[in-house]
């Protein structure tokens, strides 16, 4: 059987949740199974880890311009080009918002970026800090 794969932002909503009802259950199959507390103790120490890990993932801000195709990008900084510049961004993006980049695109005096969930439209690259590890 396939298992589900599950996004960055679905285990940060509902590891909260989840971490409850796993201690709940640790209590009942130390009650009714062989499995030690210390072993689920341990399993849960890693879960917690993993969590805080994804968490608080580094951002490096102002390095959009390493960004390659597949990349994740947040929209941080709306007012960070000229007002003619910021047009397709105030069409299109919402504050704090994580968009998957296209291509990028490096001319002389500024940088555009291409989204994938806006093909065609540019945007320029001083509003994005890019994630690391690709979020």
């Amino acid at each position: 059987m396939d298992r589900k794969k599950w996004s960055r932002e679905e285990i940060l909503e509902m590891w909260p949740q989840a971490v409850g009802e796993l201690r709940g259950f640790q209590a009942h199959l130390e009650s009714r199974s062989g499995i030690t507390a210390a072993q689920l103790g341990m399993a849960l120490q890693l879960a917690e880890e993993e969590f805080k890990r994804l968490k608080d993932k580094q951002v490096i801000e102002g390095d959009v311009l390493r960004a390659q195709s597949g990349d994740k990008v947040i929209f941080k900084y709306p007012e960070a080009c000229e007002l003619w510049n910021r047009k397709n961004a105030k069409e299109h993006l919402k504050m704090g918002e994580t968009y998957t980049v296209d291509r990028v695109s490096i001319h002389r005096e500024h940088t555009n970026v291409y989204l994938r969930e806006f093909p065609g439209v540019r945007f320029n690259s001083a509003h994005f800090v890019l994630i690391v590890g690709g979020g």
